[in-house]
């Protein structure tokens, strides 16, 4: 081994034990749908004589109840953690703003898999 070659080793190697300890990804708060939602949702909750607020709790049970369905099927799709949270997010308040034209025809979590599905589609 040449000194040059001996120098770029040790220098790589000490980069290595620099950059190692590093996580991947800078570390965000972790913010749960239900959080950054939260005020989308209290804002299209002023209708008038609390009826908004009886509709705004029934859609957090929906959230609830079909958010790790829709979260699985987008994970599966794009292969982000992130990319899958945001549309998972965007599924939602798209759910959110047109639950007044679910004829009911259909399932909730087939609506909601529409849904998703046009998303991931669209992007």
């Amino acid at each position: 081994m040449t000194g040059l070659s001996r120098e770029i080793k040790l220098f790589q190697i000490g980069l290595a034990a620099k950059y190692s300890a590093l996580p991947c990804k800078p570390f965000y708060a972790r913010r749960d749908l239900t959080v950054r939602m939260e005020t989308v949702l209290t804002l299209g909750a002023t209708d008038g004589g609390g009826a908004g607020t009886n509709a705004t709790s029934e859609f957090e049970v929906i959230v609830q109840t079909y958010r790790p369905r829709v979260f699985r099927f987008l994970l599966a799709s794009v292969r982000d953690r992130e990319s899958a949270e945001n549309l998972t997010q965007d599924c939602f308040l798209r759910a959110y703003r047109a639950r007044d034209q679910f004829r009911g025809e259909s399932s909730r979590t087939t609506w909601l898999m529409q849904i998703a599905i046009n998303l991931y589609a669209r992007g």
